[in-house]
């Protein structure tokens, strides 16, 4: 596994994000799933994403969470309008084939 560390940005003195690449999950197809917030409520809703895997991770905080970065998206949530979404790790499945 290749992997090239890109950049850290410190956004609050104990939340660093480092960003890397690795080109070993690079173009794999991946679907994910979780949780985010409605916007003016106290709720949550189920958000599904599949796609492909652009290769770029981001390690955030201590103890450390890592997130896959998903675009080329086959299927996202209604109204989604970014190119790309940042996935917890743990809730992305990889295609093996």
């Amino acid at each position: 596994m290749k992997i090239m560390s890109e950049s850290k940005q410190a956004f609050e003195d104990d939340d660093i994000r480092e960003f890397t690449y690795d080109d070993s999950i690079a173009g794999k197809y991946a679907e994910a799933d979780g949780g985010s917030h409605v916007p003016g409520t106290n709720f949550a809703a189920r958000q599904s994403f599949a796609g492909r895997l652009t290769g770029r991770r981001m390690t955030q905080g201590n103890p450390p969470w890592r997130f896959l970065e998903i675009g080329e998206f086959t299927e996202k949530p209604e109204g989604f309008t970014h190119e790309m979404v940042w996935c917890h790790e743990d809730d992305v499945y990889i295609d093996t084939a």
